[in-house]
């Protein structure tokens, strides 16, 4: 048998604009960041001890810590097929989690959230008041516990994975088009609401993630096991074995 292989995971990352290790709020945790792209962290961040391999990974504390990201023509990726993905740890569940929003104003904005009381994981949009595109899925975690999530939009169809596997999509509004939002990319607040917990590994592509690269990027960037520095850095030598 003949197996394909990269010496590197330059194949894999084909297609990625943004990747945030979780590990540094500044530029050095961004291995993939857009050209131009300034990095501004606000708060002071504290670090867990208790997460393997990774114990310098930032705190989000759930009311002053974000990152703002400049706007950039890269966070324009919403009306093609792309792929949103990270591991998400909650400190509290007795509010919402923002993971990430872009938001000119209340009524033109992106996001994703962990959505309390209703324990629900949404991604959406609005454009003047009325939702351009709205999915979500039933999504309980448990304080403490480390989450892969991945949000993946293929053609018409918006694909949802918690720890690689595939969930049962809720579709409040299907893909109708998006306008494009003249605002900083934010990980981790929008408008007031804040992220109380853990980021690792957040990654955006333009292109839609197969299983079999989601269930790789989770193995090489899993908080307990995983290797760190998970990006290209050769040239992505193709062989055969």
């Amino acid at each position: 048998m003949t197996l394909g292989f990269y010496t590197d995971y330059t194949e894999l990352f084909r297609g990625a604009v943004l990747h945030w290790t979780g590990v540094s709020e500044t530029n050095l945790g961004f291995p993939t960041l857009p050209d131009g792209v300034t990095v501004t962290p606000a708060g002071t961040w504290s670090n867990p001890l208790d997460l393997g391999t990774n114990k310098t990974l930032k705190t989000f504390n759930g009311s002053t810590n974000y990152i703002s990201l400049t706007d950039n023509a890269a966070w324009d990726f919403w009306d093609a097929d792309f792929s949103v993905c990270g591991w998400l740890r909650f400190s509290t569940v007795s509010s919402s989690n923002q993971i990430f929003a872009q938001q000119y104003n209340a009524s033109n904005l992106i996001q994703m959230v962990w959505h309390q009381p209703s324990s629900i994981l949404i991604i959406s949009a609005q454009n003047s008041g009325s939702w351009t595109f709205y999915y979500s899925i039933p999504f309980n975690p448990n304080i403490g516990s480390m989450y892969h999530i991945t949000v993946i939009r293929s053609g018409s169809t918006c694909l949802i994975y918690a720890n690689g596997v595939s969930q049962t999509v809720t579709v409040n509004t299907a893909w109708t088009g998006t306008n494009t939002i003249a605002a900083p990319f934010v990980i981790g607040t929008r408008a007031g609401y804040f992220m109380n917990g853990n980021i690792k590994d957040f990654m955006i592509f333009t292109r839609a993630l197969s299983q079999a690269e989601i269930m790789l990027i989770m193995r090489k960037t899993n908080p307990a096991s995983g290797q760190d520095n998970f990006y290209p850095t050769l040239s992505g030598i193709r062989g055969v074995e």
